[in-house]
């Protein structure tokens, strides 16, 4: 019993690292926009993010760091959970992620005030602050500022509050450019006692300096539309109101556009919103088969039934990740010993047969290539899908 549990975490591990490799030699064709998601609605941020594919396979991981659940035998599982963290706040996700199959009216609507729901203004927490000043000080600065907070820290006695007040008191007479100057978000604070008429005036100015400063064009409510648009994307990536995606429900363009009385221009043009609503980029087939491609290849489960099938590759020199980009443990993985077995990523796995419907081989040929002795159902059903995919994916 033992022997299983090991295969099955060093299977979970190396499943892990063929998924999430590609995303980190490729950061910034999965890295959101600044600014793009608090663009829309509250719940509309949501809907865009539970539909994200790398949402859908990180949030657990990343939920059960944030829930410091039980560590289990696996060696990999602390290191699975923080990368899984630090790669969702690539696409503006920071804190314990929901369950994608959680509906917006279960995440605490009735709680947020009107003002926040627009996705015009919204709040900052703590934790935001806290981030910005570790994103921007430099760092004497935050080592100084680090001996106030432990100071003030104190332990819980009479003598509490003078803590607070003594650090207080030194980081008032602290003198620091750095913490003088202003961080590169558009935060301010509005003195509730002012007119509105006033108030008004000046973020209305503020936000001219804002848009310009960064480029940022004017944009229209366009939360009516955003609906359609991921009504397309779900009937043609078989979405559920449960949060989960069936490659079994997806519908061509062509059905969607006679179920929904559209033109199929009409319908390919929602699609493509809808991706960008999502992935937070441009639609690009490469874009396309490097998220939801890779994810759904993900969902054919071909760690059992394919992969210790494959033929053995030639091991590849492992490409570098700097420390900076994403900390200690993702440059970690890089050098993770793998077997021949386990060698292909997704998104090598899904190049290769990309390759090789490209060249119009055949099911029986596409086995010979890949070294697959016997006929394989799950290959012959990935296979099909993927033409099916490519037939629409490339135009």
């Amino acid at each position: 019993m033992q022997s299983s549990d090991n295969a099955q975490n060093q299977k979970d591990s190396f499943d892990f690292i063929r998924f999430i490799r590609p995303l980190i030699l490729s950061l910034e064709s999965i890295k959101r926009e600044p600014f793009q998601l608090r663009s829309l609605s509250i719940p509309m941020r949501w809907e865009v993010t539970r539909r994200h594919p790398f949402y859908q396979r990180l949030w657990k991981d990343s939920a059960d760091f944030y829930r410091k659940e039980t560590i289990s035998t696996n060696p990999f599982e602390q290191l699975k959970r923080e990368s899984a963290v630090e790669l969702l706040a690539l696409i503006g996700i920071s804190g314990e992620p929901p369950d994608p199959s959680t509906p917006f009216s279960k995440l605490g609507e009735s709680e947020l005030n009107k003002a926040w729901l627009s996705g015009a203004v919204h709040p900052i927490t703590l934790r935001g602050m806290a981030g910005i000043l570790l994103a921007t000080l430099p760092e004497s600065t935050l080592g100084e500022l680090g001996l106030y907070l432990i100071e003030a820290s104190g332990e819980k006695n009479d003598k509490e509050k003078q803590s607070r007040d003594k650090s207080l008191s030194k980081l008032i007479s602290y003198k620091c450019d750095a913490l003088d100057s202003f961080p590169d978000e558009p935060l301010v604070s509005v003195n509730p006692a002012a007119s509105q008429r006033l108030i008004s005036e000046a973020i209305k100015d503020l936000h001219a300096q804002w848009k310009n400063k960064r480029e940022l064009k004017e944009q229209r409510d366009r939360s009516d539309k955003n609906i359609k648009y991921l009504d397309v994307w779900d009937l043609r990536e078989g979405f559920s109101n449960e949060g989960t995606y069936d490659v079994s429900q997806e519908r061509t363009f062509k059905e969607i556009a006679k179920e929904q009385s559209s033109p199929l221009t009409t319908v390919s043009n929602h699609y493509r919103s809808a991706f960008e609503l999502i992935i937070g980029k441009p639609y690009s087939p490469e874009l396309w088969w490097n998220t939801m491609g890779v994810f759904k290849l993900n969902l054919f489960n071909f760690e059992h039934s394919v992969v210790s099938q494959l033929r053995p590759r030639k091991s590849r020199t492992p490409r570098p990740v700097p420390e900076s980009i994403l900390g200690a443990e993702i440059d970690f993985l890089n050098q993770v010993t793998r077997t021949d077995e386990y060698e292909l990523t997704y998104v090598e796995l899904m190049a290769e047969l990309k390759s090789f419907i490209g060249q119009g081989l055949s099911d029986k040929e596409i086995h010979e290539r890949l070294g697959v002795e016997t006929e394989n159902p799950v290959l012959i059903e990935t296979l099909t899908w993927m033409r099916s995919r490519t037939s629409e994916i490339e135009k």
